[in-house]
């Protein structure tokens, strides 16, 4: 008697296990879905601008001398304003030593006037004379026009973006002092390095998102692309890998009320299609060598044969195999799916 208990024990045991097993198998699954939808696709990258002037000068010394009065970088200069000064002590005595000289020229020649000398020889004595106070005059009036000049002044609005010597250095002739570049509207644009591999897709005077990014909000407006260059340059990026980029220049009206050297997000696109049907690419897997994806049809999964076009980061185009209003599991590499498993 005992021995059939346990026996039958045993068996509602067993069926009661069974029945777990089979309700777990056969229990709808959890599963997240998207149902399908036509949008835009958008590829795009981005990367850093700087802003700097398409007016910049280098300014350098005419004449060896000591500088003066000079600006200090980074300062904002209104048009007219002193840049630096150049000392004219130097210029200044010899302009006095060749006045000397030409006055010292005139007085020979007058003596050479006496009546000493043939018609022929005072002739060629005129001309000698005449011809060094030419001479010393064209001197004169290359220093004179230096020290005009010694005083230099901001032919524009702008920044002096570089100070090359401090006030009280000697310069050599053609020294570079410092750098001024222009701040007048229009001028202000943004540059940034792109690789070879992305700059094939963008082209003058397409649209460009520009991002300031500052302590208080983000402001994003629209530029538009200047000019790419015609050449790249090799350079080395942040992991050491020599890499070839060609500089894209940004222009925009917003430009010009931000600081020469600030950074701003420019973000290119290098596609855009409207109104495709689109999936996560999460969603696809291979069977058989073909795309594919778990639909689910009256609450049961199925797997359905796709055709994929084109895909940006995250999704792809469906060519054919679906429909707007399908309903697709997100992710294809859930273990638990199986077709016919029924769904939440």
């Amino acid at each position: 008697m005992k021995k059939n208990v346990k026996i039958g024990l045993f068996i509602v045991v067993v069926i009661t296990i069974c029945a777990v097993i089979y309700m777990n198998a056969n229990a709808p699954i959890d599963v997240e879905t998207v149902t399908l939808a036509k949008s835009d696709m958008v590829m795009d990258f981005k990367e850093t601008a700087v802003i700097s002037s398409e007016q910049t000068e280098i300014y350098a010394s005419d004449y060896p001398a000591k500088v003066l009065d000079m600006a200090d970088a980074g300062s904002k200069v209104k048009k007219d304003a002193v840049l630096y000064t150049l000392d004219t002590a130097e210029l200044e005595k010899k302009k006095r030593e060749i006045e000397l000289q030409i006055e010292v020229l005139k007085g020979q020649k007058d003596m050479t006037s006496g009546g000493f000398y043939t018609d022929k020889q005072q002739d060629g004595a005129d001309a000698y004379y005449d011809n060094q106070i030419e001479i010393l005059n064209m001197t004169l009036k290359d220093l004179d026009e230096k020290i005009a000049h010694a005083v230099v002044k901001a032919p524009f609005d702008g920044v002096i973006t570089n100070v090359y010597v401090k006030s009280g250095a000697y310069v050599n002739t053609g020294a570079p002092v410092l750098e001024f570049a222009s701040t007048e509207k229009g001028n202000l644009v943004a540059t940034c390095d792109v690789l070879s591999s992305q700059v094939t897709a963008l082209e003058e005077k397409q649209t460009v998102k520009l991002t300031e990014n500052s302590d208080n909000d983000a402001k994003t407006y629209d530029g538009e692309i200047q000019r790419i260059a015609d050449c790249g340059t090799k350079r080395l990026s942040s992991l050491g890998l020599e890499e070839q980029k060609f500089t894209v220049t940004i222009t925009a009206p917003a430009l010009d009320d931000l600081s020469i050297g600030s950074d701003i997000d420019a973000v290119f696109e290098t596609m855009h299609l409207k109104d495709k049907l689109t999936l996560p690419k999460t969603a696809v897997f291979k069977r058989d060598g073909k795309d594919a994806v778990w639909i689910v049809k009256e609450d049961a999964l199925a797997i359905k044969d796709i055709e994929l076009g084109v895909d940006t980061d995250y999704d792809y185009e469906v060519l054919s195999g679906l429909a707007m209003g399908d309903i697709i599991v997100v992710n294809a590499d859930n273990e638990n799916l199986t077709e016919g498993k029924r769904v939440k």
